[in-house]
């Protein structure tokens, strides 16, 4: 029930390009991109564990055809009823779901009997609670699995088969009486492990944006296909626009939503094959954006672009990357904020390509932190270790009780657990367990670049602009990686007087919608 409201004046979003906010009373409020992507690391890991501890792994993901619109209302006031909604209760709810409705002046009057606009809070109500006897019913009816739930995409998984054909008979049961329609276009599901029967499983993939669950590797691949169709989408918005920041806005918009629907940044269940693959794609999406550019991608055109217009020629590549604020174009570089994450790949970034730029001690890929895969069968050799250092401990207790004397009367010390007894806690007790599922599901920072001398001297010119401190991550990189050749160029950090430039203005500009061609 996670799109129900906190508080009867903070609405919460439906629109997943949202991002987090801070409510009346400054509580950061998740934006549904990010609780998507949660979910996403929640199955990613889940896949891992089962896979290590019972060696298999099943899984559905299905939708509500039309949920809106199509909601019965009789199931509505049904489930309202049951959970012992008062009478006047249920007459408001009734008035306000069937008012009467003529699509033009010579139509008919007809009664609503299904659906509600998806724009009241009501709606949100009235989805919570059909859907809520769903999720009981299948969490009975398997015996503890849980549906995850969001809007009315649906998704479950567990190692057992068996119970996981149980929970999707249970669905199609319940959606049957309440008048409920799955969509088989997004319905799927996936197995992996030993052969076993999958009968009781809908047929389709698992997908996840642009990811589609690959059985053969057991894990979330990009899908390629689907890339294709938005690169040729996303060429021809950018050739709709009439301005350089119409193009960039455009740009940035569409670059943020290939990554989100890329899983946004990658946790640490995510694989480093998993994170090659973004790059490649990124790199991809970029030669085929930009054909007659084999390595400037953006960068060239926009450059190739402003001279055509303007006459203008020799900008450096970080005035298309530095802030608005600071004169730039603000051109957002997907690629840095993937290359950038600590202990996933080897090297990283490396700043003047010279390796003593930066310290990159802590920038090579470090198996127990990058290979997710690996990472609870590891735990399971451990688990040997740590069960012999307990039982000796328990042992040399128990033999202490036994030799002293005030014992030796009363108290007869129980034998230790068996080690079939110990590794049935891993999901439920045993500590280290519980970190390492914490850890998996973790998103890990970006490395900071190292205040260089070069850059230090920069900075200390730049009076007008923010101090080093005061800069995020990414910030830090920009300035650099790009920061001499623009200070080579303008004679500072800041190609423009900052007072000459209508942030609010371009700010107005960059947060509207793009209008689809």
């Amino acid at each position: 029930m996670s799109r129900l409201h906190n508080e009867a004046d903070v609405p919460i979003e439906y629109d997943d390009d949202v991002i987090d906010k801070p409510d009346s009373k400054g509580n950061t409020v998740v934006s549904p991109a990010l609780v998507k992507q949660a979910l996403l690391h929640i199955m990613a890991t889940e896949c891992h564990l089962n896979n290590a501890i019972y060696g298999s792994h099943a899984m559905i993901r299905s939708d509500l055809e039309w949920f809106a619109p199509s909601m019965p209302h009789s199931s509505v006031l049904t489930v309202f009823e049951f959970m012992g909604i008062t009478k006047t209760w249920l007459g408001f709810f009734d008035a306000f779901l069937t008012p009467p409705l003529r699509f033009s002046d010579e139509a008919e009057t007809r009664i609503r009997r299904r659906g509600t606009p998806i724009s009241y809070s009501l709606h949100v109500l009235f989805g919570e609670a059909l859907l809520f006897i769903m999720d009981f019913a299948v969490n009975q009816r398997t015996n503890g699995l849980h549906l995850y739930r969001l809007h009315d995409d649906l998704w479950l998984w567990d190692h057992d088969v068996v119970k996981v054909a149980g929970a999707w008979a249970e669905m199609n049961h319940y959606a049957t009486l309440a008048g409920l329609k799955f969509n088989a276009k997004k319905t799927g599901s996936a197995y992996v492990g030993p052969p076993a029967n999958t009968s009781g499983l809908p047929n389709g993939d698992i997908r996840w944006g642009f990811l589609t669950f690959n059985l053969s590797e057991s894990r979330f691949v990009v899908d390629q296909n689907d890339v294709d169709k938005h690169i040729v989408k996303m060429r021809h918005q950018l050739a709709s626009t009439k301005s350089v920041f119409g193009w960039i806005n455009a740009y940035n918009k569409y670059m943020t939503f290939v990554l989100r629907n890329f899983g946004g940044i990658p946790g640490n269940c995510f694989s480093k094959e998993h994170i090659v693959d973004m790059i490649d794609t990124l790199g991809r999406i970029q030669r085929e954006l930009f054909p007659e550019s084999a390595t400037g991608g953006a960068v060239s055109f926009l450059k190739k672009t402003i001279e055509e217009r303007f006459g203008i020629r020799g900008l450096p590549e970080g005035y298309f990357y530095f802030p608005i604020s600071s004169g730039g174009l603000e051109l957002r570089n997907t690629m840095l904020e993937l290359l950038a994450l600590q202990r996933r790949l080897e090297p990283l970034i490396i700043v003047g390509d010279k390796a003593g730029d930066i310290d990159i001690s802590d920038h090579y890929f470090h198996q127990d932190m990058a290979i997710a895969h690996e990472k609870f069968p590891k735990y399971m050799e451990e688990d040997k270790k740590n069960y012999a250092t307990l039982k000796a401990g328990w042992d040399n207790a128990a033999e202490y009780r036994r030799t002293t004397t005030r014992y030796t009367t009363d108290v007869v010390p129980e034998a230790f657990m068996s080690f079939q007894d110990y590794v049935t806690l891993r999901e439920i007790w045993l500590s280290t367990w519980g970190a390492l599922y914490l850890n998996m599901l973790e998103t890990p920072p970006q490395h900071n670049a190292v205040l260089t001398p070069k850059v230090r001297e920069m900075m200390s010119n730049n009076l007008g602009g923010k101090l080093w401190n005061n800069m995020d991550w990414y910030e830090k990189w920009i300035i650099s990686m790009y920061g001499e050749e623009v200070v080579k160029k303008f004679g500072g950090l800041e190609a423009v007087d900052p007072n000459l430039i209508p942030v609010a203005m371009v700010e107005l500009f960059k947060t509207s919608r793009m209008k689809l061609k």
